[in-house]
């Protein structure tokens, strides 16, 4: 019971942890990767062969929505 507990808790410890790290790298506009592939890697328990293609679906999915939200912007100030 104690270990299903704590295996809980790091799983939400660590999907906190990859969205904190997404919105900070988004927003200075590196990947992330080196620092999402080994949370992926030790606290899922991914390997590193599905902890990659992870990081770059994360880091791919952050910047779709950056681009959304950038593109709203840039429609709203845009002089017509």
């Amino acid at each position: 019971m104690y270990r299903r507990q704590m295996q809980t808790f790091a799983y939400a410890m660590g999907l906190i942890l990859i969205f904190l790290v997404s919105i900070l790298t988004n927003a200075g506009g590196i990947g992330g990767g080196a620092i999402l592939i080994p949370i992926y890697t030790f606290i899922f328990d991914f390997t590193i062969g599905a902890s990659i293609p992870l990081s770059k679906a994360t880091i791919f999915s952050g910047a779709v929505v950056n681009i959304l939200l950038s593109f709203n912007n840039r429609v709203k100030n845009h002089p017509s």
